[in-house]
């Protein structure tokens, strides 16, 4: 009777334990910048010529010629946001010949996304 009593507590702690990390690891603290930054990206659409804008963004980012043609296969149509744009590059990098050069191209899906709002809005609008 003890010992079940000490494993229900035990069981207890354990449980408490497992919910305080849960909060502490999914707190807004440490992922609302982060959410904040894919709102913002998902509303900051891209309202020039689709090709031009992803050519003048590849560039910007470090993408090769080659990488930068086959971008537009990888940007959807209904995605027409900074959003869109990162999408269309890690998608991309999905296709990369080495594990360097994915790493690579998912850090310019980064920089996308960190891009100052100035530029983003210049490149966004090219026509």
């Amino acid at each position: 009777m003890i010992a079940d009593s000490l494993n229900r507590a035990k069981a207890e702690e354990a449980r408490n334990l497992i919910e305080e990390a849960t909060r502490a690891a999914v707190s807004f603290d440490d992922y609302g910048p982060f959410i904040n930054m894919i709102e913002r990206a998902e509303k900051d659409k891209v309202t020039g010529d689709t090709v031009k804008v992803l050519e003048a963004v590849g560039d910007r980012v470090g993408l090769t010629k080659a990488e930068i043609e086959k971008l537009p296969v990888h940007f959807l149509p209904d995605e027409r946001s900074r959003l869109g744009v990162n999408s269309a590059i890690t998608s991309l990098a999905q296709e990369a010949k080495s594990y360097d050069r994915r790493i690579e191209l998912e850090k310019a899906g980064g920089k996308v996304l960190n891009m100052p709002q100035r530029t983003w809005e210049a490149m966004a609008a090219l026509a």
